[in-house]
């Protein structure tokens, strides 16, 4: 006969059996998506664009919301990007759009990976209907942008 001790125990490996098949279909299904996504004519206008953005200018913070993508320079201080998913083929809002557009970004852009150049935060979105929406940014780092500052007005006084 088995005992009680024994009858949870295995409940709790059942259990726990039971969780790990479940993540690792949530896992492989979110790299079914991030696949999905990176193969779209839609991040691969953002990402060329991006590409151009990191290559040619200082990203001081780019941000990523269920609407689209928003990039800002440091020096000066301007929007560089405004990036609207509805009006580049996405024609629907998802709460899923955001978070794998930021990990993609992340893989595929080595400079906003880093994390002593750029710190990756999430923060809510309260839109005018009361909804509460997520979205990501990458800020630059404080060290680095004072660095680039720097390298900027030096080559302003030259100049003058």
């Amino acid at each position: 006969m088995i005992s009680l001790a024994e009858s949870l125990l295995i409940l709790w490996v059942m259990a726990a059996a039971a969780i790990l098949i479940y993540c690792a279909r949530l896992k492989q299904r979110e790299r079914q998506l991030r696949t999905h996504l990176r193969e779209s004519s839609q991040y691969a206008k953002l990402y060329q664009k991006i590409s151009y953005l990191i290559q040619h200018d200082d990203i001081d913070q780019l941000r990523v919301e269920q609407r689209g993508v928003t990039v800002t320079s440091v020096y000066p201080a301007h929007t560089l990007l405004s990036f609207d998913f509805k009006q580049n083929g996405n024609c629907k809002r998802s709460d899923v759009i955001p978070r794998l557009v930021t990990q993609l970004l992340q893989e595929d852009f080595m400079a906003l990976g880093r994390e002593d150049f750029y710190k990756l935060s999430r923060y809510r979105v309260y839109r005018a209907n009361g909804k509460m929406e997520y979205g990501f940014r990458f800020t630059m780092r404080r060290r680095y942008k004072d660095a680039v500052i720097m390298s900027k007005r030096s080559v302003q006084l030259r100049i003058q």
